[in-house]
């Protein structure tokens, strides 16, 4: 299979927010060469390669270069930034550093600490001892 498609499959099964890579695919490779050339790009290289593959950089030259081709209906007029750049981002794609989800239990355990200094007022009679381990032993 060809790997463009297989990378379209991909990106269809992820969730991508745009058509555009659909569109780039339906192209025929005269057409992307064509594009690639225009944009200052290795036609041989970025003409099989899917757009959600390319660097942000190569995504806008591409774009200014079918422009300049007048070739948006190629496109069917998705020639905004948002669709080139952040549309073509799989939906499923985290785009930081996720969030640990640790701030349950430290709110726990922030709300056991003021449960028990607003009931427990006063320490404890046996504060302040030392506790000895259990070991089954009897103690002598």
């Amino acid at each position: 299979m060809n790997p463009l498609r297989l990378s379209l499959l991909r990106e269809q099964v992820e969730g991508s927010k745009s058509a555009v890579a659909r569109y780039w695919l339906t192209a025929n490779s005269d057409q992307r060469s064509a594009i690639c050339y225009i944009a200052r790009l290795n036609p041989d290289a970025h003409a099989e390669q899917a757009i959600t593959a390319m660097a942000k950089g190569d995504r806008e030259a591409i774009r200014q270069a079918v422009i300049r081709l007048e070739w948006q209906s190629l496109f069917h007029g998705c020639m905004s930034h948002y669709e080139w750049h952040e549309g073509c981002v799989p939906a499923e794609q985290p785009r930081g550093k996720p969030k640990e989800t640790t701030y349950q239990a430290e709110r726990l355990e922030r709300s056991k600490h003021l449960l028990n200094t607003l009931v427990n007022q006063h320490p404890p009679v046996n504060y302040g001892q030392k506790k000895t381990p259990i070991t089954g032993a009897a103690n002598t």
